[in-house]
């Protein structure tokens, strides 16, 4: 028997290193259960969606039970600057 995925909407909210602000907003993405089975997928599902550059991957990432948000810690080979997180908000 195949598994079941689980499809999502969430909202994307770039928070920066040196200077957080809340107008980082992002595309909304679409993520699957799958998407989420690890920080590979997760990463490759956000780079495909345009969240994340190219080159870019996800060294960590945390889901919330309670709230369904998840936040991503990127990272981008050669370049210090990037965002530090992206946190991702289910749609109603």
């Amino acid at each position: 028997m195949a598994g079941v995925w689980v499809v999502t909407t969430y909202s994307v909210r770039y928070v920066h290193k040196v200077a957080p602000r809340s107008r980082g907003i992002g595309p909304d993405v679409t993520l699957s259960s799958v998407d989420l089975a690890s920080r590979q997928s997760l990463g490759a599902a956000l780079r495909k969606q345009r969240v994340l550059m190219r080159g870019a991957r996800v060294v960590e990432f945390r889901a919330d039970e309670t709230s369904g948000c998840i936040v991503a810690f990127p990272s981008v080979p050669g370049l210090t600057s990037y965002w530090h997180a992206v946190i991702l908000e289910p749609k109603p």
